[in-house]
């Protein structure tokens, strides 16, 4: 707050009056700390004017309350109430959640003067007219401490774990403190059903709004940003709609532009994302409402943002947007992971939105075209990057998928046992291994028969496994034939 101090207030760019800009995502606390500042300084301002500025049709009609208090009548011009207040050396005037630079400039045309302008805004683009403060996140144990300042006796582990999954939101917190000092729920079980069912609980509890004196809640809170890009950049909400069922984590924004074609043939953001200007002007208009912040090639969105868009979502749409994921990760994300590291990178950086849309696609009927192949191309990573057992955990599901939707005999089906049984080999678990592979490997044969490079694959991989478990002699007789057969079969480059 010292950086708006009646004392250390900058001019702005333009030399015209002297402008703060308090900028944040929405729900960061900008107007909480406009009121703290006031508090704190009333003693150096003789006046102090409130303007909420989220609507500018009413910013008319909110400085015409005030111009009385500048000697003025109620119908003056309203650019001329707030030259007549920046005209006072110990003035100031706040602009809450303003929605635009440039409108607010147009309508009330900053004049000279002593006074000083503080505004407060989720979007972006002040730097132009003054000094700008953006606020971040709270920090971890300032959130915490929000939350056990309420409840003294709050397990400081279960603290940690609410505002974890909150994201560290002040508006949030504020919030689970209400509806847990409201409801008497055990801190442990809020938490479990913020892990849980984190959509349905963002309309649970409020928090009282300190200008209005109303209560809020986060569900809606990024409402009326989200509303006014549909109108002006519906490409950007669509792509906000895909990220929202994205991890938290950094996205990699190569997801959506190496294959376009796999967003369809047509549609506004299948078009930005093969127009360079057009993707950073989508991207950017995210960025502007503060709904997304990017750093290089990586864009990030809140955990609350995200759970919010999908909270708005009707059934039918999100299961169009998982649907679309599967296909983007499919189309992008290589399919030869094993030994091959030049593409490990591409899915280390992809694996926690492909975890993601695979949980969220996990249940739905039917499921997307390529689900399968996605778990299996997400369990070679992890096998290859030393995590068999989680691995084996998206293989259950793709195999329990195959058999259901394709049968037993499926090639598919058959390349989801096989990689199940080398995740059991990788982890150690020789003798499951075996077992699925001599479960395996006749069916193969029966099904592709025994020159089909899967089949000669599958018969090396039980190599390898008796191998592992000691069984030499087995291992020796099942590579001599495997052996002749592939030579026989395939060129002696081969890989196999």
């Amino acid at each position: 707050p010292s950086v708006v101090g009646p004392s250390g207030a900058r001019g702005s760019a333009t030399g015209l009056v002297a402008v703060t800009a308090v900028a944040g995502m929405g729900g960061v606390g900008k107007t909480a700390l406009a009121i703290e500042y006031l508090h704190r300084y009333a003693a150096a301002f003789d006046r102090v004017g409130w303007v909420p500025a989220e609507n500018p049709d009413l910013l008319g009609s909110h400085l015409a309350d005030l111009a009385p208090a500048v000697g003025l009548p109620r119908d003056t011009d309203p650019a001329a109430v707030v030259a007549a207040w920046v005209r006072l050396p110990r003035s100031l005037l706040v602009f809450d959640n303003a929605d635009d630079p440039t409108t607010l400039e147009q309508k009330l045309r900053f004049a000279p003067g002593p006074g000083r302008l503080l505004v407060t805004s989720r979007r972006t683009g002040w730097r132009r007219l003054g000094l700008v403060l953006d606020i971040p996140m709270l920090p971890h144990a300032e959130a915490m401490a929000m939350l056990t300042g309420r409840f003294p006796d709050l397990d400081v582990a279960v603290a940690d774990r609410i505002c974890a999954l909150l994201g560290d939101l002040p508006l949030a917190v504020e919030q689970a403190a209400g509806y847990l000092d409201q409801t008497g729920m055990p801190a442990a079980e809020y938490a479990d059903l913020l892990a849980e069912r984190l959509e349905d609980m963002l309309v649970r509890g409020s928090a009282p709004d300190p200008v209005v004196r109303a209560e809020r809640t986060v569900a809606t809170l990024w409402e009326l940003s989200i509303d006014k890009l549909r109108e002006t950049r519906p490409a950007a909400v669509a792509l906000l709609e895909l990220w929202a069922f994205c991890a938290p984590e950094a996205i990699p924004l190569e997801l959506f532009t190496t294959t376009p074609d796999a967003l369809g043939p047509r549609g506004l953001l299948r078009a930005a994302t093969v127009d360079r200007l057009a993707w950073a002007e989508t991207v950017g208009a995210l960025v502007g409402y503060h709904l997304a912040a990017r750093a290089g090639d990586t864009a990030s969105v809140h955990r609350l943002i995200q759970a919010a868009t999908r909270a708005a979502l009707p059934t039918a749409e999100r299961t169009e947007r998982v649907t679309a994921l599967v296909g983007l990760c499919t189309a992008v994300l290589p399919e030869e992971i094993r030994n091959n590291p030049a593409v490990w990178p591409r899915w280390q950086r992809a694996l926690p939105h492909v975890r993601a849309v695979l949980d969220r696609a996990d249940g739905l009927n039917p499921p997307p075209d390529g689900l399968t192949r996605l778990y299996n191309r997400a369990a070679s990573y992890l096998v290859e990057h030393g995590q068999p057992g989680q691995a084996m955990a998206l293989l259950q599901r793709a195999l329990t998928l195959d058999e259901r939707l394709l049968g037993p005999d499926h090639p598919d089906t058959l390349t989801s046992r096989n990689n199940l049984a080398y995740a059991y080999e990788s982890a150690g678990r020789a003798a499951e291994a075996i077992d699925l592979y001599e479960r395996t490997l006749p069916d193969m044969l029966r099904i592709l028969g025994p020159d089909h490079p899967d089949t000669l694959t599958s018969r090396n991989n039980l190599v390898h496994a008796y191998w592992s478990a000691g069984r030499v002699k087995d291992a020796v007789s099942l590579f001599e034939q495997t052996l002749a057969d592939a030579l026989r079969v395939l060129d002696t480059d081969h890989p196999v």
